[in-house]
């Protein structure tokens, strides 16, 4: 009916005119950080979880670094994923946070992560020496300079000669002196009878920051390993699962328990 719609139309604007308030928009922002803050603490504690259920019993309360560098791999590896939705709830709510500073923060913890962190702890526990701390710490910061210094050296070069990022663009030369005003794209008022050039696609070359092209680099890669792993674990997961409950704990009957008992009762005497 027509209050119907009526009544429709006055709850739309209602919505609307609460949504572009300037207390809906600043509550949004303050929501999203609320998010991010729980949501962070939650995938550590998941992450030490996984840790610890899935560490072997000789690894408890030892080796405490590598276990602070597989529970920051999870949580980056997670955070990075819930990024895109940030995103969209962010340019949703106004854009009032700076996600893209997000973006680069955590492409860059992981890359610090990947060259810096893992190498080193790899190089200070494979040069394990009981009686010389000091020569292992050495001997590990030695390696892991040569390491850092490859893998700059590797990236300056790149992004000097390959740092730059190529945008679809499309060109119009126009040779008349004004366009169709009534169009309602440029694009649209280059037509036949006109005095535009129809459209050329071209591509609009610009650099690119080097942190930036982290992202872009480690994105790239990531995408590899992504497939390698990614495959081998899909193909390898029903295989697991298939003998996991094929070597499962089966209970035993009483007359079993005591046939071995009396086994291992006369293997020890025969030990005597």
């Amino acid at each position: 009916s027509l209050e119907h719609l009526r009544g429709l139309h006055l709850h739309r604007e209602g919505q609307r005119s609460r949504r572009d308030s300037p207390c809906f928009q600043t509550m949004l922002p303050v929501f999203l950080v609320v998010v991010i803050v729980v949501m962070t603490v939650l995938i550590l504690m998941a992450s030490a979880y996984i840790l610890v259920y899935f560490q072997a019993e000789e690894d408890r309360n030892t080796a405490w670094m590598p276990k602070v560098a597989v529970v920051l791999g999870l949580t980056l590896a997670s955070l990075v994923v819930l990024l895109p939705p940030l995103d969209v709830a962010n340019r949703s709510s106004g854009g009032e946070l700076d996600v893209s500073l997000l973006y680069q923060v955590m492409f860059v913890s992981i890359a610090i992560l990947v060259v810096v962190v893992i190498p080193f702890l790899i190089f200070y526990y494979e040069a394990e020496e009981p009686e010389n701390a000091r020569g292992q710490l050495c001997r590990a910061m030695v390696y892991e300079a040569v390491t850092l210094a490859s893998a700059a050296t590797v990236l300056v070069l790149m992004w000097i000669f390959l740092g730059r990022a190529q945008i679809p663009v499309t060109h119009y030369v126009y040779e008349d002196q004004f366009l169709d005003a009534t169009a309602p794209t440029p694009a649209a008022g280059c037509g036949l009878g006109s005095g535009c050039v129809a459209g050329k696609s071209n591509f609009y070359e610009i650099g690119v920051t080097p942190v930036v092209y982290i992202m872009a680099l480690s994105s790239f890669v990531g995408w590899f390993f992504l497939a390698l792993f990614g495959g081998i674990g899909m193909a390898a997961l029903p295989l697991d699962l298939m003998l996991a409950y094929k070597s499962r704990p089966q209970s035993i009957s009483l007359q079993v328990i005591y046939y071995l008992r009396q086994r291992t009762l006369r293997a020890a005497f025969d030990l005597e």
